[in-house]
């Protein structure tokens, strides 16, 4: 049954035994006063025999009544069983009076008819919770009468009996419509009571949902009166923040805040340039323990009183990790630079190192070992820009990496740096390969060696010692750079890898060197520690999951690259025309076609060509762009398409790489690469 028929069942049954004992009391008081009445033309037996039985009955149901009151859960259908049980015995010696009773005497007969009637009535009301407690009450106290009435024969008692009957059917229409407006309100009483129950469990409960999102997102909130700025109510949370709570602060001003603003408005400024705005205020704020705090000020109407409402937060974390993302977009647009100066510089490098090398092959003793001197400086200076644009765009993606040559190109990114500093020693041992991005890792170990070097007083080279070892443990691969610098104690130590953390001084460190280190080697499985001694210096080591079977493969001898028989036709597409130029001193033996487009180069196919080779990144028609058009108008070149890079890539250039996979010559080049690249595209072309 439905919890609100059940509720409602129960207040019927409590309402009935409820108005009980008026209504037993009017019994009482009734058949007393009729029995007083009839004694006048009825034997005293008679009459005393049924005021007693009345009496008794009425005790009864007294009893009844008691028994109910004091019952700790009465059953509703139980009790309202018994109380129609009692209602129909009351009724029954009712009836048997009206029955016996109705005499010659005809005001005699009136009053009992009269009394009788008057008990049905009092019973429409006393037994309305109950149809059936009133039915089984009311048809066994008329019906008698009715019938003998109906007996006597004669027209006026017959009126009576039909009069006495219409009233007992008017009464029982009555307590019918009574009874079910009395179970309706009920309903109604109890829906409503459920929903305001339902209301408030529901307001507490958002409200103690809110007030713990609250104090998870580290939010206080103050409410204050605008008018006088009182204090009207705080949240919990509120010491965690401003220091004090509720009992210091309920009742005083916003001017008693332990808060410093940022502005020199005073706080009712505030709230009237927010009033004004007819919006919110963002202020800064701090304490003694919080240096960031942020205010949201508003003001409301709420049941037509102005109120202010304070929103507080600590927002150093947002703050410093705005700067971390200004400062990772800073390394990004760094790397996009980097990457373009290294595609800038390797461009005329290719044609200067090949025009030194055939200088040098034709030049007089005196000038050729100046341009040795000359080719040294510009492999140098290829190494460098390689290494730098290895490290300047992270790709993202984890394959096997040689950590012993991300320390090498580490190493030689700063190893001017270092040399000033201290005596580098590596001991690299035959280690596993790890999976990682190898731009990333190189990102960690030049930040390790930064931080090594920055613990090192610059001049005293030959008093300091920088070692970077790696070795094999279990299933690791470990790394660790050792300094001899300045060293940290245990409070720095516990601290470094945090964000923004740094000793050095403003302008010498950004403290986000550290942290991206710990970020990197963590994402990819590995941890990252470190032992530190004040005054004695620091380790750091760097551990990594190794991928089991894999080594750095021994590279094989280098073979004099055999020089092609036969004489091939190739088209150079290079927008640079020096570096066409070179290429095609590189390759005078054979045919090269060199045109600085791709739309010219799709003129040039038109006849025959064994090789197209081509720079990835043009103006108009890119590398990529034109490989799509060698796949529909030309596709038996498609297998010989060799591209030539200064090593910048776009996006949709990265994706074309990782896509086609096609063969890939980094500018600069000397003529064995270029002739190894043309075999590799052509292996049936004979070689002398």
């Amino acid at each position: 049954m439905d919890p609100i028929e059940q509720e409602v069942d129960r207040t019927r049954v409590s309402q009935l035994f409820a108005r009980a004992p008026v209504a037993l009391a009017t019994v009482v008081v009734n058949g007393l006063l009729m029995g007083a009445l009839l004694r006048r033309a009825f034997d005293d037996r008679l009459v005393g025999v049924w005021v007693a039985s009345l009496l008794v009955v009425t005790l009864g149901r007294g009893i009844q009544t008691a028994r109910y009151r004091r019952a700790k859960s009465p059953d509703p259908r139980t009790w309202e069983n018994r109380f129609t049980l009692g209602a129909l015995f009351n009724g029954m010696a009712w009836g048997v009076g009206g029955a016996v009773f109705v005499s010659e005497d005809f005001p005699l007969t009136v009053l009992v008819v009269f009394v009788i009637g008057g008990m049905v009535a009092g019973a429409s009301s006393s037994t309305a919770p109950s149809r059936k407690a009133f039915l089984a009450y009311t048809a066994p106290a008329v019906l008698p009468m009715i019938v003998r009435l109906a007996l006597r024969g004669d027209g006026v008692h017959a009126v009576m009996a039909l009069m006495l009957l219409l009233f007992a059917g008017a009464m029982s229409v009555l307590a019918r419509q009574s009874g079910e407006a009395l179970a309706d309100a009920m309903r109604l009483r109890l829906e409503k009571s459920r929903l305001l129950e339902e209301l408030e469990r529901r307001t507490r409960e958002r409200g103690r949902r809110m007030r713990l999102m609250l104090d998870r997102a580290g939010v206080v909130v103050v409410v204050a009166a605008k008018e006088s700025l009182e204090i009207l109510d705080l949240s919990e949370n509120a010491p965690s923040l401003i220091g004090v709570g509720a009992e210091e602060l309920l009742g005083r001003s916003l001017t008693d805040l332990p808060l410093e603003l940022d502005v020199e408005d005073q706080w009712r400024d505030v709230v009237m340039s927010a009033k004004a705005r007819d919006g919110e205020v963002v202020l800064g704020a701090s304490t003694s323990s919080f240096a960031h705090l942020e205010i949201v000020l508003v003001v409301r109407e709420l049941d037509r009183e102005e109120l202010v409402l304070l929103l507080i937060k600590d927002v150093a974390e947002q703050r410093g990790l705005q700067t971390q993302l200004a400062h990772a977009n800073l390394l990004a647009s760094l790397g996009t630079l980097a990457a373009g100066v290294a595609h800038e510089i390797n461009n005329p490098l290719t044609y200067i190192i090949h025009n030194l090398e055939e200088a040098k092959d034709q030049a007089s003793e005196v000038v050729s070992p100046m341009l040795e001197t000359a080719l040294r400086g510009s492999r140098h200076v290829e190494r460098v820009v390689r290494d730098l644009a290895s490290v300047a765009r992270p790709s993202g993606h984890r394959e096997l990496v040689d950590l012993g040559a991300v320390v090498d190109t580490s190493v030689r990114l700063l190893d001017g740096e270092i040399r000033h500093r201290a005596q580098l020693t590596i001991e690299r041992a035959d280690v596993p390969l790890v999976r990682g991005d190898s731009a990333q890792l190189t990102q960690v170990v030049i930040n390790l060696l930064i931080n090594a070097v920055h613990a090192i007083p610059d001049g005293k080279a030959s008093e300091n010692a920088i070692t970077i070892r790696t070795w094999e443990s279990a299933s690791e691969v470990l790394m660790s750079v050792e300094d001899s610098g300045s060293g940290m104690d245990a409070a720095t130590s516990s601290r470094v890898f945090e964000p923004f953390f740094t000793t050095k001084e403003p302008g010498v460190g950004t403290g986000l060197g550290l942290s991206m280190s710990h970020s990197i080697v963590t994402s990819l499985g590995g941890t990252i520690s470190l032992e530190s001694e004040l005054g004695k210096g620091t380790c750091f080591t760097v551990s990594l999951p190794s991928v089991a079977g894999t080594r750095t493969p021994t590279p094989p001898p280098v073979a004099p690259v055999a020089e092609i028989g036969t004489s091939l036709r190739i088209l150079l597409v290079d927008d640079d025309e020096r570096v066409g130029e070179a290429i095609r001193r590189m390759l005078q033996e054979h045919d090269v076609v060199w045109v600085g487009s791709g739309a010219e180069a799709l003129t040039e196919l038109r006849a025959r060509f064994d090789v197209v080779l081509c720079d990835l990144m043009m103006p108009e028609m890119s590398g990529p762009e034109l490989y799509a058009r060698l796949e529909t108008e030309f596709p038996v070149l498609v297998e010989r398409v060799v591209f030539i890079t200064g090593g910048a890539f776009s996006e949709s250039t990265r994706a074309f790489l990782d896509r086609v996979q096609p063969r890939i010559l980094t500018k600069p080049f000397g003529r064995a690469t270029l002739l190894g690249a043309l075999q590799e595209v052509l292996p049936e072309a004979s070689t002398s």
